[in-house]
């Protein structure tokens, strides 16, 4: 057994240091929310860059002249504009004047282009795969230690729609979404045959109705040796039923003038998060979001809530709510689990009684699984009408539970004599799998644990030992033996362990969050001090974000490997960005000039005020808003 004992923290990265001490730009995201089917944001200065380039003189190319490459174009947009408000640590892409650059930065764009396609997988006359898009754009990110990269996709009866877009601006994110081209007889959809993928920069919905401006990345002006200008395209987007493989889902339809039966319908989208953290801390219960990126919602105050009754606690994997597990009264009513809106505080406490309620855990899928007594629960919590499906355990040792998110299988452990992982499918069908714990880990009481899916190895702590135990999967027999122990004098009481990567372990202790990463070539698993919730007091528990995606191989490939080729694609005329427009309401006027003079004298091409981007802004800006002060920008 390897121990790690006294461990000597990270060094604080300089990349972290130049983060904290650098404000986020101005203007982000400006909006309104009332509801999942009324609201309006706007995301001011997405990028907006050309993913078609072809090798000329002096230039360079991308595979295929980049026809395939709408995924990692429209990611890159997203890093660039993260890199802009409020990260300049993130190189590549980094700060640059991208809008109009000269040739060297236009070659290197190129080359951030090309290396996001490297990591993405991304095929030259193919496109980009599921699982590898959004497992590039988390190692592009450069720091995946505080982003969290999603994509939620069609599957079943559920389907992205524009309201999904809207959740993960209000919750504090930027997004992309791609369309499907769909051959269709009526509603019943009956071949995706490609796709294609943009960045948002605004989304209002009324109703059914909604309306979508973006960033296309397949639009490349007229040459394609230089970065085009940047423009929005805008679509009408309505919402209606359709038939995918049997299921009936609500999907976003793109109201598009072509003669060719296509159906242009959103079925799948990107969000980037920073990390975010949740905890009972009196008076109640607290969301942590250390490194806000959009500034529309920030962390919300302390919600009420007796921290005596909390069993245990999580947030939704779409970042929307947190879900609060309470416990069952002595000699009173049942333990209950109440659905907390992020946004207003909402208590809505769902129907199902839990008489020994234990421990919860989320899958990719957005199931919770609760251990209640002598049974693992799977709620379908985002469902319209949430249903329950029941498997009945072994005994009522069983305290703790984790979710696979590779293979949705959902572990359930028991501490003391005899210590074993029980193994269940998703659907919690059949016998389950079970795998004895190595008798030298220590446990006893109440019990938590994650497991590393590349691996399988698992990570655990327990009330009553101030040490953290892995423990590893044998390669010759194929059971679990002791791995890495971490102790550390400040380590006391450990408790709700979670593995965000498999490189990145979060655990709360008496008075602090802790953080450990593991680099295997140099030093192993160390302490890092610049963690995202280094000042953060937890109560008795603490549940981190993570990156998550319900993409299936049996269900989304080829289909969605397959890209648009832009010759081929779709869209109404592109309308050029309105210089000294600042906050995007598509007019200049006073709200603009008091922007512009708020950010006057600032240096740095990441200023929205710097229009001529000669690196601040300055008088020639001035000159840019007054020119065009009182423009009516005439966009659709």
């Amino acid at each position: 057994m390897k121990n790690v004992r006294s461990i000597s923290a990270a060094t604080l990265t300089a990349a972290m240091l130049v983060a904290l001490a650098t404000p986020a730009a101005h203007a982000t995201v400006n909006g309104s929310y009332s509801s999942p089917t009324q609201f309006s944001f706007t995301v001011t200065h997405m990028p907006d860059f050309d993913q078609v380039r072809e090798a000329g003189i002096g230039a360079l190319g991308l595979p295929n002249d980049g026809k395939m490459y709408c995924v990692p174009t429209s990611a890159l947009n997203l890093a660039a504009y993260i890199a802009k408000h409020g990260y300049p640590f993130l190189i590549p892409p980094g700060i640059a004047n991208w809008q109009s650059p000269p040739l060297a930065l236009y070659n290197l764009n190129t080359q951030h282009l090309a290396l996001m396609g490297a990591l993405m997988n991304t095929s030259p006359t193919g496109g980009t795969g599921g699982t590898s898009g959004w497992a590039g754009f988390q190692a592009f990110l450069g720091n995946p230690f505080i982003f969290d990269v999603d994509r939620y996709y069609a599957s079943g009866n559920y389907s992205p729609t524009t309201s999904t877009i809207g959740q993960v601006l209000l919750n504090g994110g930027v997004a992309t979404f791609c369309y499907g081209r769909y051959d269709h007889t009526g509603q019943v959809l009956t071949a995706r045959n490609s796709g294609h993928c943009v960045t948002v920069s605004k989304c209002s919905r009324s109703g059914d109705n909604s309306t979508i401006r973006y960033r296309n990345p397949s639009s490349g002006g007229s040459s394609t040796f230089d970065q085009s200008q940047w423009n929005h395209t805008s679509f009408d987007v309505v919402d209606k039923f359709f038939i995918r493989n049997g299921n009936i889902r609500v999907m976003s339809e793109m109201q598009v003038s072509a003669d060719d039966d296509i159906l242009r319908i959103i079925d799948s989208v990107y969000a980037v998060f920073p990390i975010a953290g949740l905890t009972d801390s009196p008076p109640g219960f607290t969301f942590h979001k250390p490194f806000p990126l959009n500034s529309y919602n920030p962390p919300p105050d302390p919600f009420s809530f007796d921290p005596t009754t909390i069993q245990d606690l999580a947030q939704s994997p779409d970042n929307a709510e947190a879900y609060i597990l309470t416990k069952a009264a002595v000699g009173g009513g049942p333990g209950k689990l109440h659905k907390i809106d992020q946004l207003s505080g909402r208590d809505t406490i769902m129907s199902f009684d839990f008489p020994d309620p234990k421990a919860m855990r989320f899958n990719r899928h957005q199931e919770l699984y609760i251990i209640d007594g002598r049974s693992i629960i799977c709620v379908d919590v985002k469902s319209e009408t949430p249903t329950m499906t029941t498997a009945i355990l072994p005994g009522d040792q069983y305290n703790a539970v984790a979710c696979d998110p590779n293979t949705d299988e959902v572990l359930v452990m028991k501490p003391g004599p005899g210590a074993e992982v029980l193994v269940f499918p998703r659907s919690l069908t059949g016998t389950p799998v079970s795998m004895p714990l190595p008798a030298t880990i220590p446990l006893s009481g109440k019990s938590w644990f994650d497991c590393c899916p590349d691996d399988n190895s698992l990570w655990i702590c327990s009330e009553g030992d101030n040490t953290v135990y892995q423990a590893v999967i044998d390669p010759t027999s194929g059971r679990y033996i002791p791995g890495t122990t971490i102790a550390d004098p400040s380590i006391v009481n450990p408790r709700c362990i979670q593995l965000r990567r498999c490189d990145q372990l979060i655990f709360a202790v008496d008075g602090a969050v802790k953080e450990f990463r593991n680099d295997p070539v140099r030093v192993g698993w160390t302490e890092a001090l610049d963690g995202a919730f280094r000042d953060t007091v937890p109560g008795n528990c603490f549940d981190v974000s993570r990156s998550n995606t319900n993409h299936d191989p049996a269900i989304h490939e080829p289909d969605w490997d397959r890209d648009t080729d832009p010759a081929l694609l779709v869209h109404p005329a592109e309308i050029p960005d309105c210089i000294g427009d600042m906050d995007q309401d598509d007019d200049v006027d006073l709200d603009d000039l008091q922007e512009l003079l708020f950010e006057f004298g600032q240096l740095g091409y990441w200023r929205d005020g710097d229009f001529d981007q000669s690196g601040g802004v300055g008088l020639g800006d001035l000159q840019f808003l007054l020119f065009n002060f009182g423009t009516n920008c005439a966009r659709p």
